[in-house]
């Protein structure tokens, strides 16, 4: 049975944290600055970054990754802090929350693999890994190939994974780092049901409404960039659908064409959303449309744990933003 009281603590700190996000007018004064210290200047300022920051003497020396790495850093503070507050189904539907931000981290070593003279990470967050699945993240920053990354994976829930994909063939990082996407929604939609109905309905809307959306892009993508046939892009979707139906996913991946793609879209529940299917904005309006559907429900569901969840979309949004902010004045 849920704490209502501890509950209500928990939403109650969401939305004191809220507060202290960057707002619009944070990066428009930032976009509108010329250099490097301008930046840091303005980010001292910030409770949540000027702890981080005052740290390090020599901040303006640090890498890109390095920099990010310790602004990331905020947001696991924010993790530890929101855990106090929460307790049995509430701390699991954090965990969802961990798992997700450790396949990205998982997906960025990936990428990495091979690269010679990488910059040395400082791995300020090493220990909730640890704690969490027993991944240490300064040795898979050492792992020179996959091969070696995925004995750093025994003992942890992603060995099975990485045993089944090394006997693949043919197989490239990228495809490594989709596979960890696949894994990371099918785990979670399939362990939904073990919570409390409140909980159910919030992941079943938000991680279904992610799955159509990351579904959406990936057969775009894979019939404009790759000309895949169907079989092949079966092995890039996540086999699970939301207000998509069924039907309508296996024809779009069927459809011989771009332009017959987009016409099967329009039959679904996404068509009446301003989705944008050109290159240059689709990131971008998929994103916006994610959050616009996540707000609209918490909107009606004010006290819903969505707000957490959507609470670290926001702050890793920040974060990322903040940083390409940072390196776009470094190359100036």
């Amino acid at each position: 049975m849920r704490d209502d009281s501890n509950h209500i603590s928990l939403i109650t700190k969401i939305r004191a944290m809220e507060g202290k996000l960057l707002k619009d007018t944070d990066y428009n004064n930032m976009h509108s600055m010329n250099s490097i210290l301008e930046i840091y200047a303005y980010l001292l300022e910030k409770e949540e970054y000027r702890k981080v920051f005052e740290e390090y003497e020599d901040i303006g020396e640090l890498h890109r990754n390095q920099l990010e790495h310790l602004l990331v850093h905020t947001l696991y503070e924010d993790i530890i802090k929101i855990y106090k507050f929460a307790a049995g189904d509430e701390r699991k539907f954090l965990d969802i929350i961990i798992s997700r931000f450790e396949i990205d981290t998982l997906k960025q070593n990936i990428a990495k693999l091979g690269i010679k003279n990488k910059t040395n990470k400082v791995s300020v967050y090493e220990h909730i890994f640890k704690k969490h699945s027993g991944i240490s993240i300064s040795e898979l920053h050492r792992a020179n190939n996959i091969k070696e990354f995925a004995k750093l994976m025994k003992g942890t829930k992603y060995q099975k994974l990485f045993v089944e994909l090394l006997q693949k063939e043919n197989m490239a990082l990228s495809d490594y780092a989709t596979a960890l996407d696949i894994y990371y929604f099918t785990s979670v939609w399939n362990t939904k049901s073990k919570f409390n109905p409140d909980i159910e309905e919030i992941i079943t809307h938000i991680i279904g409404t992610e799955i159509d959306l990351y579904n959406l892009k990936c057969i775009f993508r894979c019939k404009k960039f790759y000309d895949m046939k169907p079989d092949e892009i079966d092995n890039y979707i996540v086999p699970i659908t939301y207000k998509i139906k069924k039907k309508q996913l296996e024809s779009m991946i069927q459809a011989e064409s771009k332009k017959s793609f987009l016409h099967i879209f329009k039959e679904t529940y996404y068509s009446k959303l301003e989705l944008s299917f050109d290159i240059k904005t689709m990131d971008a309006s998929f994103e916006r449309v994610l959050n616009e559907i996540h707000m609209h429900f918490i909107k009606n569901n004010p006290n819903s744990l969505a707000r957490v969840y959507t609470y670290f979309d926001k702050k890793n949004y920040e974060i990322h933003f903040t940083t390409r902010i940072i390196e776009n004045i470094r190359y100036k």
